[in-house]
C-alpha cells in the first residue's frame, strides 16, 4: 500500500484578497486607477466624478453608487453563466452592453441594448453601427512653479488682462 503526503499551503483567494497593495495617499490624493486595482473594480464606464488633482471632486451620488452596484452584480451573474470571472467578462463587448443596460435601469432609457448582447458577442457585433467619434478635450494643469509665478505676477496685472507666465 502506498501513501502520498499532501502539503497543505494556505493560499490567498484572488476573489477575496486584493490583487495589489493598498494605495498610498500622495499629497492628499489617491489615484483612481490604484484604488480600482486594489478594490478589483475595473468597470467599463465611470461611476463617479474623478479629479485631475486640481479640484476636489464631488462625492459619488446615490444613483452613481447604484449604477456601480448593478454593474458589479450583473457582471458576477453573467460571468458565472459564461464560465469566466467578472474581470474577464467586463473586458468583453458583453460587459460593455451590461454597463449600458445598467445605465438604462438607473438613469432611464438612453442606450439601445438587446438582452442577447449580454450573453453573445456576436449579437453586439450585429447591432453595432459604425460611427466616427472625434473627441476633443483641452486640459491645463498648472505645475507648482507655474502657480507660484501666477501669484507673483498677479500684483503686476493691469486692468482686466490676465497674465500667465513671464519668461
Amino acid at each position: 500500500m502506498k501513501f502520498a503526503v499532501v502539503l497543505v499551503v494556505n493560499m490567498s483567494n484572488p476573489k477575496t484578497v486584493p490583487s495589489c497593495s493598498k494605495p498610498q495617499v500622495q499629497n492628499g490624493w489617491i489615484r483612481k486607477s490604484d484604488l480600482d486595482a486594489w478594490l478589483d473594480r475595473h468597470l467599463p464606464v465611470p461611476t463617479q466624478v474623478i479629479s485631475n488633482e486640481e479640484y476636489l471632486p464631488i462625492p459619488q451620488t446615490p444613483q452613481q453608487r447604484l449604477l456601480e452596484q448593478e454593474i458589479v452584480a450583473g457582471a458576477e451573474r453573467q460571468a458565472r453563466s459564461l464560465g469566466m470571472n467578472r474581470r474577464q467578462f467586463l473586458r468583453t463587448s458583453c460587459g460593455m452592453a451590461l454597463a449600458f443596460a445598467a445605465m438604462n435601469s438607473v438613469f432611464g432609457r438612453f442606450f439601445r441594448v438587446e438582452a442577447a448582447e449580454l450573453f453573445e458577442p456576436a449579437a453586439v457585433a450585429e447591432n453595432k453601427a459604425r460611427f466616427f467619434i472625434f473627441d476633443v478635450q483641452t486640459h491645463h494643469v498648472a505645475m507648482p512653479n507655474q502657480a507660484r509665478a501666477r501669484i507673483r505676477n498677479s500684483s503686476r496685472r493691469s486692468s482686466g488682462c490676465a497674465t500667465w507666465l513671464e519668461g
